[in-house]
């Protein structure tokens, strides 16, 4: 999962003092969440020159654009496309959930519970990410200790930063809105017209079913 999702750059963050309660954070957050029918913004490794959108759309439909592909999830039919628009190509594979949910980590509980976020640690420090000050929580047993910055107002996920050996991978979202309208086509994607599908990843394709 982690090959494709690249290796961010080493997080510079300096603490602002003071701690904060995080499981009140994380409740207020879900609480938005779970009244929330769409969830959209930008994601992006921090320090990248552009950054992709995504949406999550209830009932566990998911869109976004990664390096030129698009990547779809129909969550009442469990099936999960890789379009690639240059060449008119597309994987297609059945998935409960998104397999991007790592990339989105912190927003896969927009689908209900998340235990990953069940065991963070109870207090963060005030620390700024991104530009933003945010509330660092430390995430134990995931691929390696992960923190994640929460927005100290809503909740919600700002970025994380998780280091796995001697990488760490960052990323940062922005923009994040709830309840935005989102096209009816990615509600339930079907293939473009004249479409090839094709088995095997895309040439040169770091993404691929799992």
């Amino acid at each position: 999962m982690l090959g494709w999702l690249g290796v961010g750059l080493l997080l510079l963050s300096s603490p602002q003092g003071g701690k904060a309660d995080v499981a009140d954070l994380l409740a207020r957050g879900r609480a938005a969440l779970r009244q929330a029918r769409s969830v959209v913004g930008l994601f992006g490794e921090k320090g990248a020159a552009s950054f992709e959108p995504f949406e999550l759309i209830k009932p566990g439909s998911f869109y976004t654009r990664w390096r030129g592909y698009e990547v779809f999830h129909n969550g009442e039919r469990g099936l999960q496309y890789v379009y690639d628009p240059k060449r008119n190509e597309y994987m297609a594979y059945e998935s409960r959930m998104p397999n991007v949910a790592m990339v989105l980590f912190g927003y896969q509980g927009f689908f209900g519970p998340d235990p990953a976020m069940a065991r963070l640690e109870s207090s963060g420090a005030r620390v700024r990410f991104d530009g933003r000050e945010c509330v660092r929580a430390r995430v134990r047993g995931i691929s390696g200790p992960t923190d994640v910055y929460l927005d100290p107002t809503t909740g919600l996920v700002n970025g994380w930063s998780l280091r796995s050996g001697r990488r760490t991978v960052v990323r940062v979202y922005r923009r994040v809105r709830l309840n935005a309208p989102v096209p009816d086509a990615h509600r339930a994607w079907t293939p473009p017209a004249g479409a090839r599908r094709t088995e095997l990843p895309f040439p040169g394709s770091e993404l691929g079913a799992r």
